[in-house]
């Protein structure tokens, strides 16, 4: 009799090389998404040239860090993965591998946050404190998308606190309860933080550690829905196989997603469904044909794995042609085990749930209807076919999409009165019609499971992990008046008062002196203040002159009494709003929270926070 091999998995050796741990962050644009997992990572997400022109989240962006617990004191420490581990190494035991996923807030990119959510474990709903009107529209979309997609372990996380006097925070807050009342996140805790300065983010990270592991089924056959796709090719000759020569040899499509289930090992067979689209011979409809390859590398954050399990964005190094892979060209398709695959459909009969709106709400459909699916990533335009006597559509799809009976979709539906396209619900799919035109996958007969028995060796907690996995989030008044505190002595409340060792006058700004311009009298003794620690080579006046400009969108110049003319109509609260703003990126350590700094080039337009009290430099992204 053939014994099954055993694949011994342990989960201090997973903590090492992988996160275990989605965390999703929700909410409208610019409430402070991509700041937040900035805040707790130290890794910017909007890595791609349009994103970082526009200064807003387009595609899914992933960050990763690891959580040392001190098992003397309880103390825990976030790093990254390229910072070594705390010394002394005895004293410190690796307790968490946590991954973020940036989903972007613009309406614009709402099938993005919907392909998002379906992979999250967890989410952060992220409320800026300083808006008026609550919700605002994409909060509200994206807390019922969550909804609809049965996430329901989430955090609501108060931004902006450093913009605001604790009077407006407590009545913001209230606003918020109100919002997620009867909602999923209804008992979730209300943390407020200030994601700019750092303040109010430990509490969020107790609470996304206090949360129970996500339940994970690692004896299921391993599948994932691509949500990035790479040519990792350079221009250039390229060697031919067994041969010498100068070129590179040709590396295969690399394919990036999370797995949902099961455990992906170098050298399994994969298939990818629906596979390449193309058109029939006579041109009238698409054939789509799966192609099946292997596993020939993994890797997590430039880590190389032997093995992936689910929590985590992991790239699949593979024998595809990488023109597949360029330019995100898989994004959305299945990947698993061969055979283990829902099938390829071009229709889907759904039982609908259409979300409760106060404004903009969607009439009965009526066959003939034009919507948008979104089965994980993949998006397909679809048309209402029939609706039976239980009111439930049938959809026919325009192209072909891998799902199965049982899973949910995101339903799209532009509203005329709104002039775009909203969430108007979810569908769970009761009946599907396979596509009609598939081709078998080439090599399909190759393709094996793999045979193997999973065996799983958690980590021995410490007594703090124990206790703090228990431990309750702080009371919203407790954490707003620790928060208020900070925000009173960086800025002393705008009236002058010291700010641990820094301290700024009050600003005698005249917004009537010059026509169309606000004259800012006493500049030069507000930035001799900044540079009163005499660190750095860059100076404070040359660079909050520019840091004004830019953040304002406007021209300002000093005359010739060395005051500061700022072109424009502008309040007092606004510009001591930036000042304050500047003094926490470019003039507080964020190591020791003290203001010993001064300003150095860090080279491709990044400076560097100089700190001599704790000696460290703080890069900061220009």
């Amino acid at each position: 009799m053939t014994s099954i091999p055993e694949l011994v998995i342990r989960e201090a050796d997973v903590l090492e090389r992988q996160a275990t741990h989605l965390i999703g962050t929700l909410g409208h644009v610019s409430e402070g998404k991509s700041t937040l997992i900035r805040a707790l990572t130290g890794i910017k997400t909007q890595r791609y040239s349009k994103e970082q022109e526009r200064n807003i989240t387009i595609h899914l962006g992933y960050a990763n860090c690891k959580v040392w617990q001190n098992t003397a004191t309880g103390e825990l420490r976030a790093l990254q993965l390229k910072d070594p581990a705390p010394a002394p190494a005895a004293d410190w035991q690796l307790i968490a591998h946590l991954s973020f996923a940036d989903c972007p807030g613009h309406e614009a990119f709402l099938a993005t946050m919907l392909g998002g959510a379906s992979i999250m474990d967890s989410a952060c709903l992220i409320i800026a404190a300083n808006q008026e009107v609550i919700p605002q529209p994409q909060t509200l979309e994206h807390l019922i998308a969550a909804e609809l997609m049965g996430l329901t372990r989430i955090a609501v996380v108060q931004n902006k606190l450093d913009l605001i006097d604790g009077d407006a925070a407590a009545a913001n807050e209230a606003k918020i309860r109100g919002f997620v009342a009867e909602t999923c996140a209804e008992d979730a805790p209300i943390f407020p933080i200030s994601a700019q300065h750092g303040w109010g983010v430990s509490a969020v990270l107790d609470y996304i550690l206090s949360l129970p592991p996500p339940p994970r089924d690692l004896h299921a056959p391993a599948q994932l829905t691509c949500v990035r796709s790479f040519d990792v090719n350079r221009p250039g000759p390229v060697a031919p196989a067994n041969a010498g020569g100068t070129g590179a040899p040709l590396a295969g499509a690399v394919i990036g997603g999370t797995l949902q289930c099961g455990v992906l090992a170098v050298g399994d067979w994969i298939e990818v469904r629906p596979g390449v689209l193309k058109a029939s011979a006579d041109g009238t409809s698409i054939v789509a044909q799966p192609v099946v390859t292997q596993v020939r590398g993994l890797r997590c954050e430039g880590v190389e794995l032997p093995y992936a399990v689910p929590g985590s964005l992991i790239a699949i190094a593979t024998d595809l042609d990488p023109a597949l892979s360029a330019g995100n060209g898989m994004v959305g398709q299945r990947v698993g085990v061969p055979g283990s695959l829902p099938p390829i459909v071009s229709e889907i009969k759904l039982r609908f749930i259409r979300l409760k709106r106060d404004a903009f709400k969607f009439g009965r459909y009526h066959v003939g209807d034009r919507v948008r699916v979104c089965s994980g990533v993949m998006t397909a335009e679809a048309t209402v076919i029939d609706i039976d006597d239980k009111k439930r559509p049938r959809l026919r799809l325009d192209r072909p999409i891998c799902a199965g009976v049982g899973e949910r979709v995101g339903i799209l539906r532009r509203h005329e009165e709104a002039g775009r396209e909203l969430l108007e619900g979810t569908g769970e799919i009761r009946e599907v019609v396979p596509w009609a035109h598939v081709v078998v996958a080439e090599g399909a007969e190759l393709a094996t499971a793999p045979a193997r028995r999973i065996v799983w060796g958690p980590v021995v907690r410490t007594e703090f992990t124990r206790s703090a996995a228990a431990a309750a989030p702080p009371r919203y008044a407790d954490a707003l008046d620790a928060i208020m505190a900070r925000r009173e002595e960086l800025m002393g409340g705008g009236g002058g008062a010291a700010a641990g060792r820094l301290r700024i006058s009050e600003l005698e700004i005249d917004p009537r002196a010059v026509v169309k311009h606000v004259l800012w009298r006493n500049w030069v003794e507000v930035v001799g203040q900044l540079d009163a620690a005499g660190v750095g080579t860059i100076s404070y006046r040359t660079h909050l002159h520019e840091f004004l400009d830019r953040d304002l969108c406007t021209k300002s110049t000093e005359n010739g009494e060395e005051e500061l003319v700022i072109k424009g109509r502008w309040r007092v609260e606004d510009i001591r709003n930036l000042l304050r703003k500047y003094v926490g990126v470019y003039k507080r350590c964020r190591e020791c929270r003290g203001y010993n700094t001064g300003l150095v080039p860090a080279g491709r337009g990044t400076v560097k926070v100089r700190c001599t009290r704790c000696v460290t430099d703080n890069v900061v992204d220009e």
